[in-house]
C-alpha cells in the first residue's frame, strides 16, 4: 500500500472521529524512532491511533510488537513533552478495510 493511500485513510479516520466527538490532539506525531498516526481526545482519555488500510477484511492482527514497542515509546515522549501525564491513555488500532464501494472498519485496543 502506498503512503498516499495510508495518508488517505488516517484523513477518513479523523473525519471520523471528531464526528464521533473526538478532538484531533495530533496527526502524524513522529520521534525519533516512532510515529503515532492520530492522537485524539475523548471523555477525558488521550487515544494513540494507528491506522492500517486493507482492501479485503482480515483478522490477522497487522502489528508487530516492534511496531507496538514504536507507538508506545513516540507516545510516551509525546505526553512528556505536552505535559499530559496525568491524563489517562490508551491505544487504538483501527483496520479499514474496503468492501465494494464501502470503507468499514474494526477497532481494537492494545
Amino acid at each position: 500500500m502506498s503512503t498516499q493511500k495510508g495518508r488517505v485513510a488516517e484523513q477518513l479516520l479523523a473525519e471520523i472521529l471528531k464526528s464521533k466527538g473526538h478532538t484531533i490532539i495530533a496527526t502524524n506525531y513522529t520521534c525519533i524512532g516512532g510515529e503515532v498516526d492520530i492522537i485524539t481526545l475523548y471523555k477525558g482519555v488521550i487515544i494513540f491511533w494507528e491506522v492500517k488500510l486493507r482492501l479485503k477484511k482480515i483478522f490477522k492482527w497487522p502489528l508487530s510488537r516492534y511496531k507496538i514497542l514504536k507507538v508506545k515509546n513516540c507516545a510516551n515522549k509525546f505526553l512528556q513533552r505536552k505535559k499530559l501525564e496525568k491524563y489517562p491513555y490508551l491505544f487504538a488500532l483501527y483496520l479499514m478495510y474496503v468492501k465494494g464501494y464501502k470503507v468499514q472498519g474494526v477497532v481494537r485496543v492494545f
